[in-house]
């Protein structure tokens, strides 16, 4: 067949000049692409460069502003916050516009801007929504507003301060919510690292806007600004250990307007009766039994601290007719902690105090130098008396006693339970709280505490060494507890109410009544002593599986027990771990 589609001459040649314009022009078109991509990596590139050194530099007078607001240099607080809302500015409007948008559309580089911007948004609300309140009320969170002048604390202060420390822990949380949506997985290192770092730091700061939020709520009504409060403070000695300390003396505390006093003192020798005031739970009863809200001394057996303030709370009505605000506890590590603040004191009767001297004074050498109980008591509630007006004389640094007080906070060793449902709804959950818990979030507690069964003080020298394992596969978790006793081989030779009088074990001996908590959903499968099985004897505390054990250590022996614990799911975030607060290292 002939074809009639053949193209001329003229049509061959007009068609061998296009070609090379059409491929100009493609190369053109391909080159002013390449430009453009340049052009735009450049510019996310040095905007990203731009963006990180605003960054750097609001971070760095953050912590200016942070190490001047703790050592209540307001002024340097106020002349930094403008430059670093300027910094975190700069910061926002680099990591913003055209060429971020078409970057968040880019596989692989969308994660990185999300990272990128995520950050800068976070910091530049944090630096014109947040850091302004803080600053405001710099003054008021100083550590000398806490300071009773002539034994009164400024509640009025504290109370203005609580709407814009509240509103500032709102702002922490959001931004804290804000980097938690953010995945870092896959990201290059330059981008990742920064972005955990600022995920880690505000987490940080929102639980300490968050513990400031609650301290200005709760310390005005506490501290009697709405009207006077009575408390008993339980100064709990863990030379004879219970659950939350040991076996405390009692304070009588008053607060009216900020004005603190101490109303009198007495041993816990109250209630002893034949039916415990409140009900107790038939776990109760079977872990702790009846004394456990018959007899004062007895209340912190359990390792539930907002219970032993409702049962003391009970018990002191029933048999002193007064109805308690709330309930306390300290003990003398704490005190001693406190001395380190305040400086010596001198007790009644002569004897020099100081931070070193007072916990071993307290717990220890006060039993064996005296046989008489009213002069013990008498020593102890002294010395405590004494410790007590030198805190409320605040002639000492504010910060070193927040310190002191924080430390011995966190080990277990000052709680505070309200009578008030309000205050203590905001007391849960915080480390003063001292409630018994199975989990915290996602993370599993394992609690381990200890219950003197020698009758006597030699509990001063039991030291216990507490590690948890969690298997590969995090199901399971291992908890090993070496408990020592650390006393003399002529611990046995030592008085009575110190060795012990014989009738629960060999004096010099010490018996621990140990109880192991496993964390909510976890059963303990297995339980051995020194290696070898003794099987599990177990009740349910609150919907927890506790375990019981009891230990007889003689002078220098140690004993390790061996918890197998079976997860109800994976968990692969390491047990929170909480104590009994012992006289030595604890546990």
């Amino acid at each position: 067949m002939v074809d009639l589609e053949v193209p001329t001459r003229r049509e061959r040649a007009t068609a061998h000049r296009a070609h090379p314009r059409r491929r100009r022009w493609v190369r053109l078109v391909v080159w002013g692409l390449l430009v453009a991509v340049v052009g735009w990596a450049v510019w996310l590139v040095v905007d990203g460069l731009r963006a990180r050194h605003e960054l750097n530099a609001a971070a760095a007078l953050v912590s200016q502003m942070q190490r001047a607001g703790l050592s209540g240099d307001v002024d340097v607080v106020d002349a930094h916050l403008a430059t670093t809302q300027e910094h975190a500015r700069a910061a926002l409007d680099a990591t913003h516009g055209p060429h971020w948008s078409v970057a968040r559309w880019v596989p692989w580089l969308g994660g990185h801007v999300d990272a990128v911007q995520a950050t800068s948004e976070v910091v530049h609300g944090l630096t014109t929504s947040v850091l302004p309140d803080l600053v405001e009320v710099s003054g008021t969170m100083d550590p000398a507003t806490l300071v009773p002048a002539q034994g009164r604390v400024d509640v009025q202060r504290l109370a203005e301060a609580a709407p814009v420390v509240t509103s500032a822990a709102a702002g922490v949380d959001s931004a804290a919510e804000r980097l938690t949506r953010v995945q870092t997985t896959g990201l290059v290192g330059p981008i990742a690292r920064p972005v955990e770092r600022l995920r880690e730091q505000v987490g940080e700061l929102a639980a300490l806007t968050s513990t400031a939020a609650k301290a200005v709520t709760l310390l005005p009504p506490m501290l009697g600004a709405e009207g006077p409060r009575t408390y008993l403070l339980l100064v709990q000695n863990p030379a004879e250990p219970r659950a939350t300390g040991g076996i405390p003396i009692l304070t009588r505390l008053r607060a009216d307007d900020g004005l603190i006093t101490l109303v009198d003192q007495q041993t816990a020798a109250v209630g002893n009766l034949r039916e415990p005031v409140v009900p107790l739970t038939d776990e109760e009863m079977a872990l702790f039994g009846p004394q456990l809200g018959s007899y004062l001394a007895n209340v912190t057996l359990t390792p539930d601290f907002p219970r032993s303030g409702e049962l003391a709370a009970a018990i002191w009505e029933h048999e002193r007719g007064e109805t308690l605000d709330g309930v306390l506890s300290i003990d003398p590590v704490a005190l001693g902690l406190m001395l380190e603040a305040t400086g010596p004191v001198t007790t009644p009767d002569g004897t020099a105090l100081t931070a070193e001297t007072a916990p071993t004074a307290l717990m220890n050498t006060i039993y064996l130098d005296s046989e008489d109980k009213d002069d013990r008591d008498e020593f102890f509630m002294g010395a405590t008396g004494t410790i007590f007006d030198a805190v409320l004389s605040a002639d000492w640094p504010a910060a070193p006693m927040v310190d002191a007080l924080a430390e011995a906070a966190r080990q277990g060793r000052v709680m505070v339970w309200s009578a008030h449902d309000a205050e203590q709804e905001r007391l849960n959950g915080t480390v003063l709280s001292g409630e018994l818990r199975g989990s915290v979030g996602d993370t599993p507690v394992i609690g381990l505490y200890v219950n003197d069964g020698t009758a006597s003080k030699i509990g001063y020298y039991l030291d216990a060494d507490v590690v948890t394992t969690t298997s590969a596969d995090g199901t399971e978790i291992i908890v090993e507890a070496t408990f020592t006793s650390t006393a003399p081989p002529d611990a046995g030779t030592y008085p009575r109410y110190v060795a012990g009088d014989g009738r629960n074990t060999e004096p010099g001996n010490i018996r621990a009544n140990v109880l192991l908590y496993a964390p909510t959903g976890g059963v303990v499968r297995e339980v051995q002593r020194d290696g070898e099985p003794i099987g599990v004897h177990s009740s349910l505390h609150d919907g927890l599986q506790a375990v019981g054990t009891t230990l007889d250590l003689q002078p220098g022996q140690a004993k390790t027990l061996h918890y197998s614990l079976q997860l109800n799911h994976p968990n692969h975030i390491p047990p929170n771990l909480t104590t009994t607060p012992l006289a030595g290292k604890g546990t």
